[in-house]
């Protein structure tokens, strides 16, 4: 079911998947609606939600989202999958829910992307957060990942170079990549798995610029499923 539809035809879609993450939801969202570059789509999948996540995502009245609401839970991949086949824009831009893009985040890779055709994937450097008693963040570390084509690719061996939640990529190249891959034992973590196949298509980047606000939590995916994580980015890495 979709709920709402963008009026305008944007020139980025940010697809902003979510599963009971109502507790940092309107942060997020808010953070993507306050961009400086306003030519936006939003499009909230709600990954079959038992919180109120639903609520929160419909609560805005800005015309610029558009809400997914999944019967049941499918899973990040397949989720992000659905989203983007929803989105309008040739540029995908990522956002989780628990994470805040910086006012410039949205213009400044669009200025990338404008200026280098070959460019396919871009990600920014990111401050890392925690959440403190009272719901204040105290900034804890940053990724401040290589930013250049040749280091990404070599990076790309053995590790993920991208902050997932503050990529931008070509819906083309998304679409020939065929996609965030949805069977766990071959294409977890989905994202180093969709960047190692992205990178056939064209050039890779890094700004380097905090732009996003990655928030840790003792909860999150790759906390909770550590030892699953490293095998996975063995199993990727020996494959690249």
């Amino acid at each position: 079911m979709v709920i709402g539809v963008p009026a305008r035809s944007p020139r980025v879609s940010v697809v902003l998947p979510v599963y009971n993450g109502g507790e940092h939801l309107h942060a997020s969202i808010e953070s993507v609606l306050h961009q400086t570059m306003t030519e936006l789509e939003l499009v909230v999948v709600d990954d079959g939600s038992t919180d109120n996540t639903l609520e929160i995502a419909t609560s805005f009245a800005d015309p610029r989202i558009s809400v997914i609401a999944l019967e049941s839970n499918v899973g990040l991949a397949e989720a992000l999958n659905r989203g983007i086949d929803q989105a309008k824009a040739g540029l995908i831009a990522r956002q989780d829910s628990d994470d805040v893009s910086l006012p410039d985040r949205l213009s400044r890779q669009l200025e990338l992307f404008t200026r280098e055709d070959s460019m396919v994937l871009a990600g920014t450097w990111a401050s890392i957060t925690r959440s403190l008693p009272g719901g204040n963040q105290q900034v804890v570390g940053q990724h401040r990942h290589p930013t250049t084509d040749a280091e990404l690719r070599f990076r790309l061996l053995w590790n993920n170079p991208f902050v997932h939640s503050s990529v931008v990529f070509r819906r083309d190249a998304f679409e020939a990549a065929g996609g965030y891959g949805t069977d766990p034992a071959t294409s977890w973590p989905e994202d180093y798995d969709l960047w190692s196949r992205l990178m056939d298509f064209g050039t890779l980047a890094n700004l380097p610029e905090v732009l996003v606000e990655y928030r840790q939590s003792p909860g999150g995916i790759s906390q909770l499923n550590q030892d699953r994580m490293r095998s996975g980015v063995v199993r990727i890495a020996a494959r690249n």
